[in-house]
């Protein structure tokens, strides 16, 4: 108005939007000489509180803190390639047009929240090297978090989605939050990178979600939130935390509540494989949270995942069987070879011990009539002078034969259950 273009001049005097009106390179003589100063003693830039008609803030440098509070960018924001290297605060902001921060950079805070996006709004492969608040705001067309960066912690906490959201291939190296948010579209966090605890509580996904190819380091706290269609975890694995791999303790206190709920989700969504995978981690997050010490549940968890890894793998228990039917060979010759071999340590194996250990194993064949026949003939020949066999020799053919067959029949179950939900069997 007055005819001033001295960039520093307006600046001098707060005068931000007329600094704005001269463009870029005006606006960037003076905040390139202001970034070499010292933060504390760079200009604050205050925008709060104002109608914005000037739209393009593309490539612009905010040197200093920079307060957009309660303003109305009534013809959008144009904020691409913009650098904000301190705080910068957009709460209660309303964009009546788009906005788009495409590879903007916020190295401090970033605050959004309470922010009204009427229009289709852009942060795709935006840098936030700091927190990144979004509470509270509405997107109402759509928005583009695609490649987006997220370096510290992203909250979304209580947003509003009216029309989907896309953080395809964003990076989340600190924790995110997503609770209590609505969704009336498309969700998809496909490809995204994420570090740290991803939360998603009381959220509401009216349409489809998709999580696939995601590896999450942490496992997502999906707990209360209500999915419209089952949400797709296609090519997505789920780490187990534990700071003591050798005793297995979840590193995270409701990691059994976490696994759990994914675990349905996987059910609902018909994802078998990925089903047993959670239950096999719900049941490790138990250990020494809900399992305490001397908790005899706790014991039956490392046996159960020793001997068939919780019901997935049908080759463990199969090669125990093995195991225990040469065990029970080996006990069968020693019954009948006496002392002497066992304290040479040579024991010669006869056919009948293979064969009485091969058909104990098995319930239908080992406690048959003719299978009990055959290993007593074998095994407790008749005394001397009588038809009848040394009581001794029955005595530990059947204490033998009843621990076996035991431990042979938890196998076999074992095998059947591993081979049942490695192929689906029904």
């Amino acid at each position: 108005e007055d005819g001033i273009i001295d960039p520093f001049e307006l600046a001098e005097q707060g005068r931000w939007l007329d600094l704005a009106r001269l463009g870029k390179d005006a606006w960037n003589t003076w905040a390139e000489s202001e970034v070499k100063k010292p933060e504390r003693d760079r200009a604050t830039i205050n925008l709060a509180e104002q109608e914005i008609f000037v739209s393009d803030f593309s490539n612009f440098i905010f040197p200093g803190s920079t307060f957009f509070t309660l303003s109305t960018f009534s013809k959008g924001g144009n904020f691409r390639s913009a650098k904000f290297y301190d705080e910068v605060y957009f709460m209660g902001v309303v964009f009546s047009e788009g906005s788009d921060f495409y590879k903007a950079s916020f190295f401090k805070e970033a605050n959004f929240n309470h922010v009204k996006f009427n229009k289709f709004s852009g942060f795709n492969g935006t840098l936030f090297n700091n927190d990144a608040l979004f509470n509270a705001s509405l997107f109402s067309e759509g928005v583009d978090f695609r490649n987006a960066n997220f370096a510290v912690y992203a909250a979304f906490n209580q947003v509003i989605f009216a029309d989907g959201a896309n953080f395809g291939s964003a990076i989340f190296k600190g924790d995110a939050s997503f609770d209590a948010v609505t969704v009336d579209s498309i969700f998809d966090l496909t490809g995204a990178m994420i570090s740290g605890n991803f939360y998603s509580r009381a959220t509401s996904i009216n349409g489809h979600a998709y999580f696939t190819a995601i590896e999450f380091a942490i496992p997502p706290n999906f707990v209360s939130t209500e999915f419209k269609n089952p949400p797709s975890f296609l090519g997505s694995t789920f780490c187990y935390p534990s700071d003591n791999p050798l005793w297995g303790k979840c590193s995270i206190i409701d990691g059994e509540a976490r696994y759990r709920r994914l675990k349905q989700l996987a059910a609902e969504n018909h994802n078998h494989e990925m089903e047993l995978v959670l239950f096999a981690h719900e049941t490790r997050a138990k250990r020494f949270h809900s399992q305490r010490l001397l908790n005899p549940q706790l014991f039956i968890s490392y046996i159960y995942e020793w001997i068939s890894d919780f019901g997935q793998s049908w080759t463990r228990p199969l090669a125990w069987l093995v195991l225990t039917v040469g065990l029970a060979a080996t006990a069968y010759q020693a019954m009948v070879s006496g002392a002497h071999a066992l304290a040479t340590g040579f024991i010669s194996f006869s056919s009948i011990s293979w064969i009485s250990a091969g058909l104990n194993v098995f319930p239908f064949a080992g406690q048959a009539v003719i299978g009990r026949e055959i290993m007593v003939a074998g095994l407790c020949p008749d005394v001397p002078g009588t038809t009848e066999p040394a009581l001794d020799c029955l005595m530990q053919l059947y204490t033998i034969s009843a621990v076996e067959g035991v431990f042979g029949l938890i196998f076999l179950f074992l095998i059947g259950l591993g081979l049942r939900n490695r192929f689906r069997i029904k």
